[in-house]
């Protein structure tokens, strides 16, 4: 007897070829993605700066680095990063997946949210796009991983995922 499950990648790489023309439902993989995307956020609030954001004018680095803050752009008391990561409002449809920042954690006394003004810039302060760098690596992330998969290459995001998901059914 043969208590074996050969798995086929073509089955899922037709999956993600379907995904990638609007049809089939991503919802499982865009579900299992939260947790990458929220990295790469984390990453866009880093000091490093994977965005390339103008710079904090020296006298507001100083005051904040006097005040005690991070001295990274797009920090302060952590709000807004968590707004746009651990907090931001994600939506799941079949053939995309909404990642918006969660606006309601970044008041001001105008009502207008912070974020608003940091990603739009002012007279006093240029635009700071949110989500640049991360909507980047998404892209990237998405064609790199087909293309790993086309490869036979066992480094994909989704072989990881599906290695995952099977685990407990392989024991």
């Amino acid at each position: 007897m043969n208590f074996r499950v050969d798995a086929d990648w073509r089955p899922t790489l037709t999956w993600l070829r379907m995904i990638q023309r609007g049809i089939g439902d991503a919802r499982p993989l865009w579900v299992a993605m939260i947790p990458k995307i929220k990295e790469f956020v984390r990453d866009e609030f880093s000091g490093a700066n994977p965005s390339n954001w103008p710079a904090l004018t020296p006298k507001y680095r100083h005051q904040k680095a006097k005040q005690g803050f991070p001295h990274w752009i797009g920090v302060r008391t952590g709000n807004m990063k968590k707004a746009a990561g651990e907090n931001a409002q994600i939506q799941l449809f079949h053939n995309k997946m909404e990642w918006r920042l969660n606006t309601g954690m970044t008041p001001t006394k105008s009502g207008k949210p912070y974020a608003a003004y940091f990603n739009e810039g002012t007279s006093n302060m240029p635009a700071r796009p949110i989500f640049k760098s991360t909507q980047r690596r998404v892209n990237t992330f998405l064609r790199t991983d087909i293309k790993n998969m086309e490869g036979e290459s066992r480094s994909s995001f989704t072989f990881a995922w599906l290695q995952n998901a099977l685990g407990d059914y392989r024991r």
